[in-house]
């Protein structure tokens, strides 16, 4: 017998056109990854998480997205769809090219082994407090310390042991930010004096 409520993956709602486009959108800063922007535009649109903008823009979850997802984020956050793909790590190279797999992230080729997709952001607390944003390199490379700040990367909450995760019910930019300053406090705390603490 078969299973008459599967739905094939690929297959899109009918009232996927329908979907409403943010009323606010927010320019997308050079290297800035994409769970930074979408935090920015739950925040400017006053959202209530990454995950119901996620869920309105047809994706399953956040991850390595495919082309329609890309092409409705984009069309529902009013950001082209190159911009979006910039954010997005695509597949580059292989054994079709005749070169090494590898995976192009904005300005940045990075090898399939080095890639790495997880729930936790990894933030630098310094270029948090500093830009106000979260960098592509930082979530998706295998580095433990800021290149620019030469500081340890966090994934939790060093005060409140918290899993900084783009997904987590609650979890704006702001509340990251909140635990940047947390870290950023105690990194003072090591080094003596920061010029970061506010």
């Amino acid at each position: 017998m078969e299973n008459q409520s599967w739905v094939p993956c690929s297959a899109r709602p009918a009232n996927a056109m329908l979907r409403l486009q943010l009323a606010l959108r927010v320019e997308p800063y050079p290297d800035e990854s994409l769970s930074s922007v979408l935090m920015r535009l739950v925040d400017a649109n006053g959202l209530s998480s990454v995950g119901a903008l996620l869920r309105d823009a047809s994706c399953v979850a956040f991850g390595p997205l495919v082309s329609a997802e890309i092409a409705e984020l984009s069309r529902v956050c009013r950001i082209g769809q190159s911009t979006m793909r910039s954010m997005c790590p695509v597949e580059v190279g292989g054994r079709a090219r005749g070169t090494a797999f590898s995976y192009a992230v904005g300005r940045h080729v990075i090898e399939a082994r080095h890639v790495l997709v997880r729930e936790r952001e990894r933030i630098c607390p310094l270029c948090l407090l500093d830009g106000g944003i979260m960098l592509a390199s930082h979530r998706l490379t295998w580095m433990t310390a800021c290149p620019v700040h030469a500081v340890q990367l966090l994934d939790v909450c060093p005060q409140c042991e918290k899993p900084i995760m783009m997904t987590r019910p609650n979890m704006t930019l702001e509340s990251v930010k909140q635990h940047g300053r947390s870290a950023t406090t105690i990194l003072a705390g090591q080094r003596g004096s920061c010029r970061w603490v506010s």
